[in-house]
Formats: structure tokens, sequence, C-alpha cells
């Protein structure tokens, strides 16, 4: 009898082991996989057990940037200020972006570039907003030291919101 007891730990020791790693990948991939909207709905009936809650869906495709000017500082030399208008085009609210600021030469060649987190951008109004709003336009302003004659291009790029390190416990 000892012997079957210790043949049918062997034989489940596998699929614990498999549960085990599984269970790990899962809560270490945690913000990242429950924004996916395939993973999402078996993270959510996860959370309703666990208590855990969900962070917020994400799609970088449906954020866009618009109207980006770039102008003297009114009240520093060497400097600029940078506007630009930020939409949200998805049916849900969203984490606000990493934004990258770059300019270029007349060539095409790297000046300057500057990435801002959204605790670096979210200013006035939008102090404290957690998500970004649907459908909503959201001015942000930019102080930066100004790049130099060569600076004759810029562009910004809306990077995906930065991953906090949450976890299922």
């Amino acid at each position: 009898r000892l012997r079957g007891g210790v043949l049918m730990r062997w034989t489940y020791s596998p699929f614990f082991a498999l549960v085990v790693l599984v269970s790990r990948s899962a809560s270490s991939h945690f913000t990242d996989l429950a924004r996916r909207a395939h993973w999402r709905p078996l993270y959510q009936k996860a959370c309703d057990v666990l208590g855990c809650n969900l962070p917020s869906r994400s799609d970088i495709t449906q954020l866009r940037g618009a109207n980006l000017v770039v102008r003297s500082h009114p009240n520093y030399a060497n400097a600029l200020i940078v506007d630009a208008i930020l939409f949200n085009e998805a049916k849900y609210p969203q984490p606000f972006p990493e934004l990258e600021l770059s300019f270029s030469a007349l060539n095409g060649g790297p000046v300057a570039s500057r990435r801002f987190t959204p605790q670096e951008y979210l200013q006035g109004d939008l102090l404290g907003m957690e998500t970004m709003p649907t459908r909503t336009p959201l001015h942000i302003s930019l102080e930066i030291v100004d790049p130099g004659d060569k600076a004759v291009n810029y562009n910004l790029r809306l990077l995906p919101a930065p991953q906090p390190r949450d976890q299922v416990s």
C-alpha cells in the first residue's frame, strides 16, 4: 500500500508542478496580460475569485497626438514650449502613454530626444488623472531646453504606458 501512495504522488507531481509554473507566470505578467483583450476575461474571472483589481485596458494604436506646436519659451532663453493635443479613440479609458519627443537635422540625423512619463507632463486640469477619457481632447504642454539650430524637424511618439510591477497576491 505504501508503494502505491508513493507512485500516486509521483504521478501527480508533474501536474502540480505545471500548475505552479503556470500560476507563477500568470501572476508575474499580470499587468501586461490582463490588459490584452484575449486574456482579459480569464483574468477577470480569476480576480472575481481572488479579489484583485484588473489594470486599465490599453491599446496604444487607439491613442494619437495632434496639433504639435513648438515655440520659443516666453520667459527663458534657450528653452522651448511644446504643445500637443492627445486623443484616446478607444471605447474605454486607457492609461496615459509615455511620450517621446525627438528632433532631427535637415538630413534626418538625430539631434535630440527625450521621453516624458505621465507624471512629468500631467499638469493643470490633468493633474491626478489616472486614465485618459474616451474621445476627449487633452492639451499637454512640455518645457524643454532648445536643442539648437540643427534641430529643424520634430516628432512626438506615443509609447505604451509604463508598466507598474503589479502582481496578484
